[in-house]
């Protein structure tokens, strides 16, 4: 008898369990280029928070921004020990500082027309610049965007003659340079240019829509320039703030999120990606260092203002 009413007192506290605390209200600020609205959709759908978005991290208590060097950028806004712990992650793409937390990771990739046959394999970032494909490619303006991050990861791994080496030979073989990724998939796609350089973001996006082959660069030797995105819980956070940084950066956001926004790769190890997709465990990736990276973006944003020279300009 004793045991049948300890039971029922069990299934009735069950019963009467605290329902979980509402999704409260939390400022985000996303930068231009990440799925937003589909991280704030999930959140909402899961019962995690009703992110409202706003237009400036200044007004924010989370800022969802495109890469790590974004992130120092914001100085003491991006508090040591502020993120969330991260246990499971690659080493190389967390902070140690914990001053940002990465959510799944943006490349640069090669894209071509799938059913269109190509002279030779390119799957290599220096293969850009090969004489047998001048005036075939076609490339965002690496002044603006994400190109001096590029530039800058490439002098990291291969020191600044390396990155100055290959610029020059890219500009001599004279590609066309457009205004943005979405732009280089569009001729692309029109048969205007054979390959283009874009983020996977930009490529999985479109890839299965325009007929898109999409190459992860470099796999036979140092690895792709593949970075993450970067999380920043902004001082004054409140807790549902702090609660939908934690799940966003958590593997069941990670797990939703990069099938929903095909091209952003997930970092857990034994992750899967869509069709067309690879998850970061099964790259070869360069290395780069945080700080490093941040300091030498500016730098690259000053030095590309000037390339390529006026002669090696297509339109």
């Amino acid at each position: 008898m004793r045991r049948t009413l300890a039971a029922l007192a069990l299934v009735v506290a069950a019963c009467y369990e605290p329902p979980p605390p509402p999704a409260g209200r939390v400022r985000l600020y996303v930068a231009p280029g990440l799925p937003g609205s589909q991280a704030a959709e999930l959140a909402r759908s899961f019962g995690i928070a009703e992110p409202v978005r706003v237009d400036r991290p200044d007004d924010a208590e989370v800022a969802w921004l495109r890469d790590p060097a974004d992130a120092l950028a914001l100085g003491p806004l991006a508090a040591s020990e502020s993120a969330p712990d991260q246990p499971g992650l690659p080493a190389g793409f967390t902070d140690p500082k914990r001053r940002f937390a990465p959510v799944g990771a943006i490349a640069r990739v090669i894209i071509a027309e799938a059913g269109r046959e190509q002279p030779f394999a390119l799957d290599d970032l220096r293969e850009l610049a090969d004489p047998r494909v001048r005036g075939q490619v076609a490339l965002a303006r690496l002044d603006r965007g994400d190109g001096p991050l590029l530039v800058a990861a490439l002098e990291l791994a291969y020191g600044e003659r390396g990155a100055d080496g290959w610029l020059s030979r890219l500009a001599a073989n004279r590609p066309f340079l457009l205004e943005s990724d979405a732009d280089v998939v569009a001729r692309v796609a029109a048969g205007k240019a054979r390959f283009g350089l874009v983020d996977s973001l930009t490529a999985g996006g479109a890839a299965e829509r325009e007929r898109l082959r999409v190459v992860f660069t470099d796999q036979k030797g140092s690895g792709c320039v593949a970075i993450p995105t970067a999380l920043v819980v902004l001082p004054g956070a409140g807790a549902s703030a702090r609660r939908f940084s934690a799940w966003l950066a958590g593997p069941i956001a990670e797990k939703v999120l990069v099938e929903r926004a095909v091209g952003l790769l997930p970092l857990r190890a034994e992750a899967t990606a869509p069709k067309g997709m690879v998850p970061v465990w099964r790259l070869a990736v360069l290395s780069l260092d945080w700080s490093a990276l941040a300091d030498r973006e500016p730098i690259w944003t000053r030095r590309l203002a000037g390339w390529p020279p006026p002669l090696t300009t297509r339109k």
